[in-house]
């Protein structure tokens, strides 16, 4: 064991997580490192299959289990909104904050209740619906404005530590508490009271918006110079276009999430309802991400350190698209493929997102940043959005296929249809990046 956490250390080390940085900016990294953390876990522990497995006991069925994938996209689509309220401000910790948190609540605090009425599961279902809308639509109006704040302590010398050492503590934690989580549930629904279950998890995801909250206010805000002029509606696409470069790494996030939203809730679906796997199963795959993202991701950093971003994303992309091929495989005669699969995009998931964690800031302009940073999240959103949508419109209308004597049902088959269009990304990304190299 004591060798086992010498060598985590080591690798946290070389991500730069221990060094002695004095500086106030290194103060600020690490706050802002916890407080993500925090909130992912938060979002976590009551999203997921925990949200998905709470509105199969409400009784949604596959199309409302799509509306609200596209619910949560079609509310971060007000990011593009954004500028016109933080573009006014010199200062903006205080609303940012306050949207952080409030929105938190209504996705933890909110949704359970709604769950707990004494009303019609129907109107339980419609409740939730709203209260997931607002979260996403406040939380989008801040987000743009979080992202330029924090982003001001993270010089572009210490970025791709930074994104490394972010992405690998966040991993290890969230799938920690997933794992976790998945086990107290399964306790409770084992004892025919799985929805106790979930609404105990919300509990704890409240102490981590509370851990978020203390955090978020002790990274120190760096003043931002408000827009030349008053922002206009126009000009929250019209400054983007003008911006070419920018609108490259707009297209790279599109045509990632685009593909990557494609499956929605369908395959957690697909295991849960249709393979009958417990929550421990689901989620304890999961658990083998905390070592694995934890000594790939400094792999994944020097692949940056000695490449690009952009090459970095599609050769990431090219590999991990192969572990949606598997997962079409996955079937109650083959029900240990899952893991291996899912081993295998644990590997190659960290370089794509430690890839398009930098892309909103590649080729930003210096002025009117919330602008942009809210074009590049809609324009994202949007491509999720519509990935959503056309998942969930080719489970409505696929049936089952065999091939060679292998039944290969309706979500099963959105997998291979997933694999297809991010190879069709991959040629998209490949080609736009090697431009954009090239100036």
């Amino acid at each position: 064991m004591s060798t086992f956490f010498s060598a985590l250390w080591r690798r946290l080390s070389r991500l730069g997580a221990f060094r002695v940085e004095p500086d106030e900016l290194a103060v600020n990294r690490r706050r802002v490192i916890v407080a993500n953390n925090a909130s992912g876990v938060s979002v976590n522990l009551v999203g997921g299959s925990f949200i998905t497995g709470l509105l199969l006991l409400l009784g949604a069925d596959n199309a409302f289990m799509g509306v609200i994938s596209m619910i949560g996209f079609l509310g971060n689509l007000f990011q593009i909104f954004a500028p016109l309220l933080l573009e006014r401000f010199e200062r903006r910790k205080t609303l940012l904050i306050a949207c952080r948190v409030g929105g938190a609540l209504i996705n933890v605090v909110l949704v359970g209740v709604s769950a707990l009425l004494p009303l019609e599961q129907s109107v339980k279902l419609m409740l939730i619906l709203s209260a997931l809308l607002a979260f996403n639509i406040i939380s989008a109006l801040a987000t743009p404005g979080l992202m330029v704040w924090h982003i001001k302590s993270v010089p572009d010398s210490v970025r791709a530590r930074f994104f490394a050492l972010l992405n690998a503590t966040s991993g290890a934690f969230v799938y920690l508490s997933i794992f976790l989580g998945s086990q107290l549930v399964d306790l409770f629904r084992a004892r025919g009271s799985e929805l106790t279950g979930l609404i105990v998890l919300r509990g704890i995801a409240l102490v981590m918006v509370a851990v978020d909250f203390f955090f978020l206010l002790r990274v120190k805000e760096y003043p931002t110079a408000p827009a030349a002029r008053r922002i206009r509606l126009r000009d929250l696409l019209l400054l983007p276009l003008r911006e070419p470069k920018y609108l490259i790494t707009t297209l790279m996030s599109f045509c990632w999430s685009f593909a990557f939203n494609l499956p929605g809730p369908y395959y957690t679906i697909y295991m849960l309802r249709d393979m009958g796997v417990s929550y421990s199963f689901l989620n304890s795959v999961g658990l083998a991400n905390i070592p694995i993202i934890l000594f790939i991701m400094p792999l994944w950093r020097r692949r940056i350190d000695r490449n690009s971003w952009t090459k970095t994303l599609a050769v990431a992309m090219a590999v991990f698209l192969l572990h949606y091929i598997g997962l079409a495989f996955v079937s109650p005669s083959s029900i240990a493929l899952y893991p291996v699969t899912m081993i295998f995009a644990f590997l190659i998931l960290p370089g794509v997102q430690l890839a398009l964690a930098n892309l909103p800031y590649m080729n930003i302009p210096a002025q009117n940043q919330t602008v942009y940073i809210g074009f590049f999240a809609a324009a994202s959103n949007l491509a999720a959005l519509l990935g959503v949508f056309c998942g969930r419109a080719f489970v409505g209308a696929a049936g089952t296929v065999t091939v060679l004597g292998f039944a290969f049902g309706n979500k099963q088959l959105l997998m291979l249809l997933t694999a297809a269009v991010m190879l069709v990304g991959v040629v998209v990304i490949s080609t736009v990046g090697r431009k954009l190299e090239k100036g």
